[in-house]
């Protein structure tokens, strides 16, 4: 036991390499030693050499009780430092270790440690099945547990140890963030707000949650005003915040402030000011002090024949934003050195499958929980002399990302028609037909117009068949569009209308939301009155039924502020004339492109009143809706061929 002596005690005086070089040395001798495969695994431990020590623990050490101990002792020491440093990957190698290794007894520390790990890597039931091991039981574990229950679908029961947890500690403002964390998950946004309303009455002085309350923007505007509540709220919160340590992004903001863009107004400031706050108070700042590459890095570009490109969505699926760019990208990314195609984990669709041909897919990792260190690390090792996000302001992770700039040059589209107000997005590219000459002013990054749609929608195919849905009677005017996009001051236009034609019957299509659909109606309700009578609500249907229902009303109306983008491509494309407004941003001028791009004079307005006058006009000149329509018709072909988009995005690419 000489050498074992010798061990010990130069790991008690903290020579720890000796230590290990002396246990490799005694093993050499005598190869099946358990005794001197644990030294070398402790020694490795202290040496940060994690996976060294894992091995050792690996090999044929015989269980049984004595030695159990010890690697148990060992493996919680790895579990414990290699959190800490977030080496999350040995952590999780560890913590299976432990349960096939039959230790049982563990600290309740190590147990949420573990907990923590297997939820990140997204073992559930492991996770849970580590809480339930936990001896002391406290708000937070409940909460903790509920939010695991809801990943596995046991939403009531999620929902009752989450209240209990609330009820047990209704000060916490860390069991509040999960909680409502838990209610967004659920898609009850309205008692988010609620909830939140109520916490800040009797905790006044927590910041935090100051903060989420003001960032969880309703859908639905209750008017016209409420616009400019919700914002001056914004502007005052975040004035006043003086957060004292940095927390993790999800904990100050569920989602990227993505309503404000309905509101018909400049966002710019708002989102710098939103941004701002979510850089300078969260663990984001890290995260870009340390970032591999910086603005203004373009000066070492690779040659554009040699440029890795990567394009970044959360919706490479049936969805609109493919809607929008999957041609686009399909015709442009075999023009490219290397291309990728950077995704959410998700079920295999026909667009990944495609875009898989014609480039290497990069699946992140998981985000429940958020692991946005190593997503970015991920991002920034593919080396990427241009990031293109297809859309920014729709969904967390990636908006969180862009903060970082994880790569050389990084560029939005106009997947989400507005700024982004992150001040390390280079470029926002847009439409030129689409966007005004001062358009500079609403964008914190350097607006690049490309003379092209720059996008790549199917054609519609004809004839448009029956839809299974029946009009009511009457003169119908439709809008097919998403209830959050309808302003507040569209119902006064709907008033007139229903004034004004006594046969109008008004028509939208209902909402998934429940919460959002009862904000809607009772909004409109309070506003029409005794015309409500004449208001319709259409079940959500196949794209063959919508555009059928569209052919068979009267008239199609557009969203002020926020004009259709599928839905006119859809419409036009099919030869259905859409009463439309022309805005004064991006996001509320794409119909009259489209109109103005075909080259037809469709019925735009020139005001709000002018706006009323266009639609009875199209509703009661059924020669003219024919004449429109021949028209859209007769040049429809110019709204689906891409080619022009495919060369302007392309020579963009090529020319950074």
């Amino acid at each position: 036991m000489d050498g074992y002596r010798c061990v010990q005690k130069l790991l008690q005086e903290r020579h720890y390499k000796e230590a290990l070089s002396l246990s490799k040395t005694m093993l050499s001798h005598q190869p099946s030693s358990s005794i001197y495969k644990l030294l070398a695994a402790y020694a490795s431990v202290l040496l940060n050499k994690y996976d060294d020590a894992l091995s050792f623990i690996d090999s044929d050490i015989t269980i049984d009780n004595k030695y159990k101990n010890e690697i148990g002792n060992i493996l919680i020491l790895i579990i414990h430092t290699s959190f800490v440093e977030e080496n999350f990957d040995v952590c999780i190698k560890s913590a299976n270790k432990i349960i096939s290794s039959g230790i049982h007894e563990i600290s309740d520390d190590t147990l949420l440690i573990m907990s923590s790990v297997f939820d990140m890597y997204g073992f559930t039931d492991k996770s849970l099945n580590a809480l339930n091991a936990v001896k002391k039981k406290d708000a937070s574990l409940l909460m903790s547990k509920a939010l695991l229950l809801q990943k596995q679908g046991n939403y009531e029961h999620a929902k009752q140890l989450a209240n209990d947890a609330i009820n047990l500690d209704p000060s916490s403002e860390y069991l509040a963030i999960n909680y409502t964390t838990l209610l967004m998950q659920r898609g009850e946004n309205s008692n988010v707000r609620a909830f939140l309303e109520k916490f800040i009455m009797t905790n006044t002085q927590c910041e935090l949650i100051q903060i989420r309350l003001a960032l969880s923007i309703p859908p639905i505007l209750e008017s016209q005003d409420h616009a400019f509540t919700i914002r001056n709220n914004i502007h005052t919160v975040l004035k006043k915040t003086s957060i004292e340590k940095p927390v993790r992004p999800e904990h100050l903001i569920t989602t990227p402030p993505f309503y404000l863009a309905y509101h018909g107004l400049n966002d710019r400031v708002l989102l710098e000011n939103i941004s701002d706050t979510i850089l300078n108070n969260t663990s984001i700042h890290t995260l870009v002090k340390k970032a591999k590459f910086k603005r203004g890095y373009n000066a070492s570009l690779r040659h554009p024949s040699k440029r890795k490109i990567g394009f970044l969505s959360w919706h490479f699926s049936p969805h609109t934003i493919m809607s929008y760019f999957f041609r686009l990208l399909k015709h442009t990314a075999p023009q490219l050195a290397e291309c990728f195609f950077i995704e959410q984990p998700q079920p295999d669709n026909l667009f990944r499958h495609e875009l898989g041909k014609i480039g290497k897919i990069i699946t992140l990792p998981t985000e429940s929980p958020l692991r946005l260190q190593e997503i970015v690390q991920c991002v920034e090792n593919l080396d990427l002399d241009i990031l293109v996000y297809l859309e920014l302001g729709m969904d967390l992770t990636p908006w969180l990302l862009a903060f970082t700039h994880p790569a050389k040059i990084q560029c939005t589209l106009y997947g989400h028609p507005v700024t982004t107000g992150i001040r390390n997005v280079d470029f926002y590219i847009s439409p030129e037909p689409m966007e005004t000459a001062g358009a500079q002013q609403y964008y914190t990054e350097s607006l690049v117009t490309l003379p092209c749609l720059l996008s790549g929608f199917l054609p519609v195919q004809q004839p448009v068949a029956k839809a299974q849905q029946q009009l009511p009677a009457g003169v119908t005017y439709i809008c097919a569009q998403s209830l959050f996009k309808i302003h507040p001051a569209m119902d006064m236009i709907f008033r007139k209308i229903l004034q004004a034609d006594k046969d109008a019957q008004l028509i939208f299509f209902v909402s998934n939301d429940k919460n959002m659909l009862a904000a809607f109606t009772s909004r409109l309700a309070n506003v029409l009155g005794p015309y409500y009578e004449r208001v319709h609500f259409l079940q959500q249907c196949s794209e063959s039924d919508f555009l059928s229902i569209m052919r068979s009303a009267d008239v199609v109306l557009d969203t002020l502020f926020f004009s259709g983008g599928a839905t006119s491509y859809k419409a036009l494309g099919a030869g259905i004339p859409v009463v439309t407004h022309e805005g004064m941003f991006m996001r509320s001028r794409q119909t009259s492109a489209l109109y103005q791009y075909m080259g037809v004079a469709g019925p735009i307005a020139r005001n709000i009143d002018h706006y009323f006058t266009l639609a009875l006009e199209l509703a009661h000149s059924p020669e003219k809706k024919h004449d429109i329509s021949c028209e859209l018709l007769a040049h429809s072909q110019q709204l689906f061929n891409i080619n022009a988009s495919v060369e302007h995005f392309s020579n963009f690419l090529a020319r950074l």
